[in-house]
Order: structure tokens, then sequence, then C-alpha cells
């Protein structure tokens, strides 16, 4: 029924394949023909271990946290949530998008292609926040892993003020003798993170996985120190996020949430009660940590190379209570109004403008400093992180 020589053709395409198979499995069986990368020295161990625990192989084998990643993920998400938000409070909006496509229709002839979609958005997303808990779904595992990455960090920056006091935090005539011991982190970038940044990724993340509290201790602890800190938070210039009404909202109406819908009214009531009064002790301690400071490095200008970390940690610590006061000024209970009027505020932020004066002053001062360090101390331990990575196998970075 078919043409000879369409016959042949199949016949030869078929056997061309079959030679090429056959030179491939015998390419795979020389070793002279594998890619450089499997008989690489320097990479045998990590192979053999992916080889081992194939085909599940462990990524997360060394619990090192990627600071970069995970933040830009929890601050896209965040940034999605507020303008989310602030779209369903501009009352205009149907009207406004409405006349914008009417006058589109009346000028070219034809409806915005775009239109139908975006109408369909702004219905969707009347309450944003019970939508999004929908939509994230799917995201719950990769975004509870990122704010449970925060488990030691955020606790760590959401002390009290005489905890702060007992360490001697950002004092550098404490200890005399380590004066010139360069302040370390393990979690370097951690230490000046914005208090404001991650309480926002933690309450708005763990509304939209919101399981997570039900099933996981760490995250319900974080959860709960977040909404005790604040009341509020800001989502734009005046506009601001009331933290228990919205979540308690959201949550009466999930089956079996009455554990939580507890936990938010036990954490408004604290938050009423004590926040303030937190806060305002802390402004106090960063008065005096701050004053020291500056007084210090305005004699000593050298020891902004070895305690460099202080003046940062030091500059964040009193932004991150200045935002906090400016926030719950005009969103709190009168009955604890005493607590929002600092007349030490300008204090405060002097002694902030005179470190970040020492800071681009003596910049050259630090920048010698840290490529000298560089060569003389990061690159003798990334030398033997290198090594002990390549003794045990590949080490890989998590959210």
């Amino acid at each position: 029924r078919y043409p000879v020589e369409s016959v042949q053709s199949i016949v030869t395409d078929g056997l061309n394949v079959l030679s090429d198979v056959g030179n491939s499995v015998l390419a795979c069986g020389d070793p002279k023909a594998k890619p450089s990368y499997l008989i690489d020295k320097n990479l045998e161990s990590a192979v053999k271990f992916i080889v081992r625990k194939f085909p599940a192989v462990e990524t997360r084998n060394n619990n090192t946290v990627n600071f970069d990643l995970t933040k830009n993920y929890l601050d896209l998400i965040i940034t999605y949530t507020t303008l989310m938000i602030l779209l369903s409070r501009i009352e205009e909006r149907k009207a406004i998008i409405g006349l914008y496509n009417y006058a589109h229709e009346m000028t070219h002839g034809a409806s915005d292609r775009e239109y139908p979609r975006l109408g369909q958005m702004i219905v969707d997303y009347e309450n944003p926040l019970k939508k999004m808990m929908e939509e994230f779904v799917p995201h719950s595992k990769s975004l509870s892993d990122a704010l449970i990455s925060l488990q030691m960090v955020y606790p760590r920056r959401n002390l009290s003020a005489d905890q702060w006091r007992n360490a001697q935090l950002l004092s550098l005539i404490s200890a005399p003798s380590t004066m010139l011991n360069p302040a370390q982190s393990d979690t370097m970038p951690c230490e000046y993170l914005s208090l404001d940044a991650m309480e926002k990724w933690i309450i708005f993340g763990f509304i939209l996985c919101h399981g997570v509290l039900n099933s996981d201790a760490t995250a319900l602890n974080l959860w709960k120190l977040a909404l005790q800190s604040s009341s509020c938070l800001a989502l734009f210039r005046d506009e601001v996020f009331h933290i228990h009404k919205a979540a308690e909202d959201l949550f009466v109406n999930i089956r079996g949430y009455n554990k939580r819908i507890n936990d938010i009214r036990e954490c408004k009531e604290a938050a009423v009660s004590h926040a303030g009064s937190m806060h305002r002790e802390r402004r106090k301690f960063l008065r005096s940590a701050l004053k020291e400071l500056a007084t210090v490095l305005s004699d000593q200008p050298g020891l902004l190379g070895p305690k460099a970390l202080f003046v940062f940690m030091a500059l964040s610590f009193a932004r991150d209570e200045i935002i906090w006061l400016l926030r719950h000024a005009d969103n709190m209970p009168k009955k604890s109004a005493d607590d929002f009027i600092d007349k030490h505020i300008a204090e405060l932020i002097f002694y902030m403008e005179e470190l970040r004066a020492h800071v681009r002053k003596y910049g050259p001062v630090m920048q010698r400093y840290y490529v000298q360090y560089l060569s003389g101390f990061d690159a003798v331990v990334l030398n033997e992180l290198v090594q002990v990575r390549q003794d045990n196998g590949l080490g890989f970075c998590r959210l």
C-alpha cells in the first residue's frame, strides 16, 4: 500500500536511530567520553552523595539560610499583599476603571483588551486577604519555611530594654579588653534587618499560610510574639492595617479555629496593655546607648572599623523604634496615650545623625580596615568552608 521509496526511507531512518542509540550507549560506557563534571575529583563526593540518595536528594542538608533570596521572596509577597489591600480601599475603583474603558471605547472604537481581566480581578479581590488565603495554598510550604527561618532572628530582635541593658548591648566600653576585636555574627545581615519588615512578613505571611499555625509550634510562637508587639502595620503613608481585628474577621469563618481566635484576642490585650511601655523603655535605653557610642567614636574613629556592626545595629534599632512610635501614636487606645508622647525623641534623632556623620566622615577608614580583613581573615575562613563542603558533599541553601 506504500511506495517502495517511502518504505526504504523509513527503514533507513530507523537504522540510523538505532545506530545513534548504540553509539550513545558505548559513549556512556567509555570513561573518556563522560562529561567533565562526572570525572572531576573535586565533585566526586558530591556526585556519590546524589547517587546514593537518588531520587530523594535532600538539598537542604546544612541548615544554611540564603538571606537575599529569603528577604526578596518575603518582600515580594508583602508588596503584593499591600497593593491588593490598598486597591480594595479605593472606593471609586469600579467607577474609575469603568469610565476609563468607556473613554477607550469612544476613542478607539473598542474596549481595552485587558479590561475583562482587570474587571474580574477587582470583583474577585473585594476581600483581598480572603482571596489570597485561597490563592496561596500551593505556596504554603515555601512561605512557611521562609517564615520559620526567622525563629532565631525575630525573637532576638524583639527583646525588652532590660534584656538589652543586661547584655550591655551596643556598648564599646563594657569590655575594654575586647574593644579592638571585630564584631562578628553568623547572621550578619539579620542583625540590622528592619523589625517593621519582619513583623509584616510574619503577620501577613501566616495569614496567607494559616494552616501551619495549627501544626507547627514555632510558627505559632512567632505569630503570637508579633501580635503582642504591635497593633497596626503601615501600608502606605497614613494607611494602616489593624492587625487583630482583620485577623479575627478572617479566622472567625474557618472551622476549627476557635483556639487561634482566642490567641488573637489575648495578644491584642497584651499589645494594648504592654506594647507601649515596652517600646518606650527601648527608646530610653537607645538614647543612652547611642550617646555613649557617638561619644566614644568621636574620640576614637578608628573603632569604626572593627565595630561597624554596632553602629549599623544602633541606627537600625533606633529607626525601628521611631517608626513604631509614629505608626502607633494615632492608632492606639486613648487610655495608654502617655506611652506615645515622647518629649525626648529629638535627642534620639540627634544621636542617630551624629553616628551617621561619623560613618560618612570616616568611610575611608572603614574601607581600608575591611579590605585588610578580607585578605587576612575572610579568605582563610572561606578556604576552610570550601574544603569542608567538598569533603562532605554539596552545601545547598534553602529559604
